[in-house]
């Protein structure tokens, strides 16, 4: 059987040295015998090397078939071309296609370890090779630092190495001098009693005195075909070789992450940025929950609330409405709030501002506010303030325990006499009361402001002990501040129109935090007003305002630092693309090939998802601190590695594997669609 059979073959192709013109190489019927030396010769530009290029399978012709060993070469899928690369046809390229970066020695054994040859033999067999064509002393060099004559025969080498049954040459000897031109000469006569060698040459000196068929070419035809120096003998087809394996690749994978080292230092620190904002962000959306929960139940007066009745009235001739709240009865009260821990008690704010003057060291201080606080171990002359009161006051902690603030406070108390010349029967009362700085408590600090914290119990029992005189005396009975609040209508400006509520138990806030939920949405006329409530709703609303955002940015991180790590890959894979179609031609398989860029982008993620891992817990201390310092919040970002949503490990795990597989399909989709390029475009000099 012949080992090249062509029928109809029929390609155009460039010719330089015609002024960009064409030709077009139409060979219609040819065989080529499966051993002996064959010689093509003719002028630079018939068409010589675009033929061989056919018969290596990296030109595709317009028309007609090529069958190598009875398998018609344009139709090999790739495991098939990979092959008959591998084991069968080799070439000895005009320009070496040597691996720069790689040994001498390390070029000439790849053929066999893309196959499958174990590298102690594929060593052993590249030593006697080495020795018969004298070239020991390159054994262990860079291919970068041999001479043009040496490279050209290490490619020689290379194409030997795997005994194929046909090599192919372009210009083998073009590099080399007389001498070694004969030695090389002297083997591929000696090979091609059992390998068929094709040789393009214009040493026709050589050609005639080693070839055993001529083929001469003009303007992409044969002319002249001639058998010379006698009839080869049989061929003899080698053994068949091992199955092929991938290790032989992380020889390009090493040398390519060395290469390419600040490349994959800018992926490997964008990647582990990406990862670790990935884990923080998620962080944030578990633990901001509980912990603005605890946060706002933790603030010193988040037990505290007023109660009223709001009714809304039409104006008439008007779209507005007008807006009523009284005080609540207690019946009403009762009913709707079945809290065990909750008092009810009347509102002083009148007789006892929530924003008096405010004295201290010789100063006076505005923008504050006074809270009421139901704790009985409270007394009248004692209260604790908030940071935020600590620094309005501009002081420190440990300065400001026990010393005096100077509450003052001017109360008009009136009521009506039913007696026009003297129509009001009015009482003053003025207070100076001096408190006592029992404590400094840290609150959360979101939409909080600088509040003094007083004793309810107590403010209620000094109120009992203010007579108001002139009413007293127009009542005939003895009627306090307290007691004049108490027994006002339900209307009257001294109620403040409302009821305080302390919910003395904090297990118990969220259930009171629910109540108050349910009446804002049902439209009840009763409505309870809570600064900590309202604190919590608000941050609630930025809370997930900020997660939607942080989700968006997760997605886009995430995608982006894969596209990163992808094109990077991309970008590598396109400035070393004539190493890919060199491997490609040696008989690796597109699999193998893309496995070097993918693997080097899978340690890129695996280094920079395993730094992030390490660096989650110290920036979540360091964050959590910050925030903790700076808004009373703790544990705000909680990052949930051992655990999420009850599976152990889920985070992690998934966000690996999610990583790789969206990596490899960045990776491999552009170097897919980039492999359909003609191989020899990609082998022509970058």
């Amino acid at each position: 059987m012949s080992i090249f059979s062509i029928t109809g073959l029929s390609i155009k192709y460039p010719n330089s040295s015609h002024n960009n013109n064409s030709f077009e190489l139409k060979i219609p019927f040819l065989k080529i015998q499966n051993n002996g030396l064959l010689s093509i010769v003719g002028k630079s530009g018939c068409g010589k090397s675009t033929f061989l290029n056919i018969l290596y399978g990296i030109v595709k012709p317009d028309q007609g078939t090529i069958k190598f060993l009875g398998k018609d070469i344009a139709r090999m899928k790739d495991k098939e071309f990979s092959f008959a690369h591998s084991h069968d046809v080799s070439m000895v390229f005009q320009h070496y296609n040597l691996f720069e970066d790689l040994s001498a020695k390390e070029n000439v054994i790849l053929p066999l370890l893309i196959r499958g040859v174990k590298r102690k033999i594929a060593l052993d067999k590249a030593e006697v090779l080495f020795k018969k064509f004298s070239l020991e002393h390159t054994f262990n060099q860079k291919a970068s630092t041999l001479s043009g004559g040496e490279k050209q025969r290490v490619a020689i080498l290379r194409s030997l190495i795997i005994t194929p049954k046909v090599i192919l040459c372009d210009e083998p000897t073009g590099a080399l001098d007389s001498k070694n031109s004969e030695v090389v000469m002297e083997m591929f006569k000696e090979i091609s009693k059992d390998i068929t060698i094709i040789m393009v040459s214009h040493n026709l000196e050589l050609v005639n005195k080693y070839a055993d068929r001529v083929i001469t070419m003009s303007e992409g035809k044969i002319v002249d075909d001639k058998a010379i120096n006698g009839t080869p003998k049989a061929h003899r087809l080698p053994s068949k070789p091992q199955k092929s394996k991938d290790n032989w690749n992380n020889i390009f994978v090493k040398n390519k992450f060395i290469k390419n080292k600040w490349r994959n230092v800018i992926s490997f620190i964008s990647a582990s940025f990406g990862f670790l904002s990935i884990f923080l962000s998620i962080g944030f959306t578990v633990g901001s929950k509980a912990s603005q929960d605890a946060a706002i139940s933790n603030n010193y007066g988040a037990g505290y609330a007023t109660a009223s009745i709001k009714s809304f009235y039409e104006i008439e001739n008007s779209p507005l409405m007008y807006e009523k709240s009284v005080r609540p009865d207690l019946e009403t009260l009762d009913e709707k709030l079945s809290i065990p821990s909750l008092k009810c008690e009347l509102n002083l704010d009148y007789a006892f501002s929530r924003c008096p003057s405010l004295r201290y060291n010789d100063e006076n201080y505005l923008n504050f506010e006074m809270t009421p606080i139901y704790d009985e171990s409270q007394s009248l002359n004692e209260v604790i303030i908030n940071e935020e009161m600590l620094k309005l006051l501009n002081e420190k902690k440990e300065h400001i325990l026990n010393k005096t603030l100077i509450i003052s406070n001017d109360i008009t108390f009136s009521t009506n006499s039913d007696d026009i010349s003297n129509p009001f029967i009015k009482d003053n009362i003025t207070y100076v009361l001096e408190f006592n700085i029992k404590d400094v408590v840290k609150e959360f600090s979101f939409l909080n402001s600088p509040k003094i914290y007083y004793s309810y119990l107590g403010v209620k029992e000094f109120l009992k002990t203010q007579v108001l005189m002139n009413i007293s005396r127009f009542k005939k009975e003895s009627i306090s501040a307290y007691d004049f609040i108490d027994m006002a209508s339900e209307d009257d400006v001294s109620t403040s129109y409302s009821y305080n509520l302390f919910v003395t138990d904090r297990s118990e806030l969220d259930s009171f935090y629910s109540y108050i939920r349910e009446l804002k949405d049902s439209g009840d006329p009763l409505q309870i007003n809570s600064t900590s409530y309202e604190i919590k709703e608000s941050y609630k609303s930025f809370i997930n305002s900020f997660s939607n955002a942080l989700f968006v940015f997760v997605i886009i991180a995430f995608i982006g630092v894969n596209f990163i790590i992808g094109m990077l890959s991309f970008s590598s894979f396109i400035e070393s693309k004539k190493e890919a179609a060199i491997l490609t031609c040696l008989g690796a398989n597109n699999k193998s090939i893309i496995s070097i860029y993918l693997k080097e982008n899978i340690l890129i993620v695996l280094l920079s998802f395993t730094l992030a891992l390490s660096l989650i817990y110290p920036f979540q201390l360091l964050i959590n601190k910050i925030v903790s310092l700076k808004f009373g919040l703790e544990n705000i970002i909680s990052v949930p590695l051992l655990r999420y949503f009850n599976f152990p490990l889920l985070l992690p795990i998934s966000m690996l594997v999610i990583s790789l597989i969206v990596v490899s399909v960045f990776v491999l989709v552009p170097l897919l669609f980039y492999r359909k390029i003609p191989l020899v475009n990609e082998l022509k000099d970058e």
